[in-house]
């Protein structure tokens, strides 16, 4: 599903003049997620495209672009024109994790040119409210008990969120049916009434479907909005992490104007200092986490022979 919306705003409320020399940003900037509205990347790119909007004097529209864990939209930024006006947001795995699942993508890493990090985000294991499983322990024990009957839901097969469920499943010695869901907000609803028996995603969940109950999250630290939400580590899975699974970025495609790189590279820190990108990190509990263009790149690199250990260990091939 391809859906889009418009954060317009007029030339006069730039912060500054676009230069002389050259005539970019010159027309409405495209902005690709890979997944639904509402899910998580997609909060933190509208409110990244807002501060974009601000600092170019243009329109920015994001576009939601859903489908095959996210490769799709990573792929249609590929191709894209490499002339600055599209570009990508969204989180790494479709760089570092897909490219060991999928022989058939229509993109390769240097296929792109990355401009920033902004946000670093971690995963939460969670049920829905009339769960009978309050704690992860517990629900570990159902699984041992029933082996392959207890399913989960996560945003597609060999996602960051599908190898974390994984990761956990197979440290217990026990085995979890994987359900893989296009649309996150179709997924909040199956957990909710029951469906499923626990769901694997971003902490947007326990705060975007009600009565969600978190059981783990993966970051290094309880979250501040759920203090009560134990980590992974203090339960005794300290090697269940996600090297290189929690970036959010942004990137263009390889060959994108010098002039383009320049502004872009030097407007990612402006656009994530405002009220808007802020409040977006703390609604989905995602500290924005600036890194530059080549430090962000260097990071994903290292983490892709990484992840490809770690696949090999869950066993997680190609769907």
């Amino acid at each position: 599903m391809i859906r889009s919306s418009a954060v317009v705003v007029l030339a006069a409320l730039a912060t500054g003049p676009v230069s002389a020399q050259d005539s970019y940003p010159a027309r409405p900037i495209n902005i690709v997620v890979p997944f639904t509205a509402g899910a998580q990347p997609d909060i933190l790119a509208r409110a990244f495209a807002d501060g974009l909007a601000r600092l170019a004097g243009q329109a920015t529209v994001v576009i939601n672009r859903d489908g095959a864990s996210g490769t799709i939209a990573v792929e249609s930024v590929a191709r894209a024109a490499a002339d600055g006006y599209t570009l990508g947001f969204g989180p790494a795995g479709q760089f570092t994790l897909q490219p060991h699942i999928r022989r058939d993508l229509g993109y390769r890493f240097d296929s792109f040119e990355f401009l920033c990090q902004t946000n670093a985000s971690g995963m939460v294991i969670a049920v829905g409210p009339n769960s009978p499983h309050t704690t992860l322990a517990q629900l570990i024990e159902a699984a041992r008990k029933a082996p392959g009957r207890l399913n989960f839901g996560s945003a597609g097969h060999a996602t960051v969120p599908h190898l974390i469920a994984e990761s956990i499943a197979v440290a217990a010695g026990v085995q979890f049916t994987h359900v893989p869901f296009k649309n996150i907000g179709d997924m909040y609803v199956q957990a909710v009434n029951g469906t499923l028996d626990f769901i694997s995603s971003t902490p947007t969940a326990l705060g975007s479907a009600r009565g969600m109950r978190g059981l783990a999250v993966t970051h290094e630290s309880r979250l501040a909005g759920h203090p009560d939400v134990p980590t992974l580590r203090e339960l005794g899975f300290a090697q269940v992490s996600s090297p290189g699974l929690s970036a959010l970025g942004v990137y263009a495609p390889r060959g994108i104007p010098a002039a383009a790189v320049a502004f872009l590279r030097g407007a990612c820190p402006k656009a994530l200092d405002t009220p808007a990108a802020r409040a977006a990190a703390e609604k989905t509990q995602t500290p924005i986490t600036y890194q530059d263009g080549p430090a962000y790149a260097a990071s994903l690199a290292r983490d892709v022979g990484r992840l490809g250990e770690l696949l090999a260990t869950v066993g997680l091939k190609a769907p």
